[in-house]
């Protein structure tokens, strides 16, 4: 598939938002954007054993992330995505249930206020390699509201896996596979919990009062 090659510690400063579209990112680099989309429209993705190690780092620092369908970093250590606010996993095809993903190889290191799926969206992240790591982190200690997002998924795969921020799935499901080490760090937090709001799902339908989640099906507001 299509791939954008960095030149070894090239630096992107981008006042607004920066979309980079391609099956596999590659090398190191530093980008710092208002709004950063790491997306894959192709219908290629790539496989763990086709990512290469590397020394460098993918730093990405912006004001928002979003991670759509199924994203791939090669040729580097450590994958670091660092967001003023929230990152989030959504799937860009046009239909209810999709998938996200990022995998990449040796460390991948997550700062957000949160990070979550979008709505029955099912987003992977997975840092593969003997030594692999996955750090999620809230180091600017954001405050977050629970999402606009329903019975999405999240999945955090690596050998090593320190959970330090705050991850969110609303009424769906999150797993965290670490067969070598899991650390839930105090005041970190990982919920599926709705917390009481009110979460559209779907295509609204008979003036925006009652929604449809399948061709013939109506359901009322989902408030749990």
């Amino acid at each position: 598939g299509d791939a954008i090659h960095f030149a070894d510690g090239v630096q992107l400063n981008v006042p607004s938002l920066l979309t980079l579209d391609a099956t596999t990112l590659s090398g190191a680099a530093s980008i710092n954007s208002s709004t950063l989309v790491l997306t894959n429209t192709s219908n290629i993705t790539a496989t763990a054993n086709q990512l290469s190690p590397g020394t460098g780092a993918f730093a990405a620092n912006a004001g928002f992330i979003d991670i759509q369908g199924n994203v791939a970093i090669s040729d580097v250590a450590v994958t670091r995505l660092q967001s003023r606010s929230d990152i989030r996993g959504r799937g860009i095809d046009a239909k209810l249930k999709s998938t996200a993903s990022l995998t990449a190889p040796g460390a991948i290191e997550l700062d957000a206020a949160q990070i979550y799926p979008a709505t029955a969206t099912d987003f992977t992240v997975t840092a593969t390699g003997p030594d692999s790591r996955i750090q999620v982190s809230n180091s600017a200690h954001g405050s977050s509201a629970v999402p606009l997002s329903a019975t999405g998924s999240l999945t955090l795969n690596a050998e090593t896996i320190v959970q330090g921020g705050v991850i969110r799935a609303p009424l769906g499901q999150i797993t965290i596979n670490a067969p070598g080490s899991l650390t839930l760090t105090p005041g970190s937090v990982t919920s599926v919990s709705a917390e009481g709001s009110l979460i559209p799902y779907a295509v609204t339908v008979l003036g925006g009062t009652e929604l449809a989640d399948a061709p013939g099906t109506i359901n009322n507001f989902l408030k749990v």
